[in-house]
């Protein structure tokens, strides 16, 4: 159960949904790196609560999200929803959609990137000349590296390979190795944006991993919004170079 999300009024026109990366915990508001959004629409409520009330009466994660997207305009502003594990393969592979989309510039901060079709529309984006620029989490990332050299199949190395190319263009926070006890200071977002005109955001890592748990996942497509999370990824670059 990884999605971090509140449903306020969700059947009535004041209904709104906060959702994000951030955990409800102390150490994600003071030490982590992470980002919210508020959505204020009865319609994006509605797939929220849809999402909400499948997990409520099954008491399980799986079959949860399956065909829960959702798309609508607020304030102007086009945005999608959907929901893992039912839709986690399609997430997934949309997140590689919009990069292979770009044209000329890519922005993340992400705590790792371990998606074989992330990891292949980076590496065909920064081929084609896509200026990719970025931050991640050192340690977590390291131990991602550490996984895929005890990998028996292929895949490993060639995800790693995929790595060595982008991570040249990004900049790694040197957060604290987890322990239990803490303190959990990780590069915790999962954003991207593409071209200063789509933002990727939510609960969903760039992980294979993800497309398992009940995560949400949100497209913004809008120019402002966009250069909002450019500045603050700049800020996160300068902050840990």
């Amino acid at each position: 159960m990884h999605s971090k999300y509140i449903i306020r009024d969700g059947l009535a026109p004041s209904a709104a949904v906060w959702t994000g990366s951030a955990n409800f915990t102390t150490d994600a508001w003071s030490i982590q790196d992470n980002n919210i959004v508020i959505l204020e629409s009865q319609d994006i409520a509605g797939n929220y609560e849809t999402d909400f009330a499948e997990l409520w009466e099954a008491e399980r994660i799986a079959g949860t999200g399956k065909n829960n997207y959702g798309d609508t305009e607020i304030d102007d502003v086009d945005v999608d929803v959907d929901f893992a594990p039912g839709d986690g393969p399609a997430m997934d592979l949309d997140i590689a959609n919009q990069i292979s989309t770009a044209k000329k510039e890519i922005m993340l901060a992400s705590m790792v990137i371990s998606s074989g079709a992330v990891l292949g529309a980076l590496v065909d984006a920064i081929e084609r000349s896509v200026k990719v620029s970025g931050v991640y989490d050192g340690p977590e990332m390291n131990q991602v590296i550490k996984d895929l050299e005890r990998s028996t199949c292929g895949t490993g190395q060639a995800k790693i390979a995929q790595w060595n190319v982008i991570k040249n263009n990004l900049v790694d926070k040197h957060s604290t190795s987890y322990h239990e006890d803490g303190p959990h200071d990780f590069m915790h977002n999962k954003v991207l944006v593409v071209d200063q005109q789509v933002v990727v955001t939510g609960s969903f890592n760039f992980s294979p991993n993800a497309i398992h748990n009940a995560e949400n996942i949100i497209t913004l497509y809008d120019e402002a919004i966009a250069c909002q999370y450019e500045q603050y990824i700049e800020g996160l670059i300068s902050k840990h170079r």
